[in-house]
């Protein structure tokens, strides 16, 4: 199980972000910017991206 090696904290390399929705309903990550990259203990990088179908 990889964990971050970047220096941010509350980042969640293995479970899908929550949403909130914002005054004009939009669902907003409460983790960001999509685009966000860290890199793991097990050598990949991981960017945090909308996904494209459920998962």
């Amino acid at each position: 199980m990889a964990f971050t090696i970047t220096p941010l904290a509350g980042i969640d390399l293995y479970n899908t972000a929550q949403v909130n929705p914002n005054s004009a309903g939009t669902n907003v990550p409460t983790f960001g910017p999509t685009g966000a990259e860290v890199f793991g203990s097990d050598g990949f990088r991981y960017v945090f991206a909308q996904a494209g179908a459920a998962i």
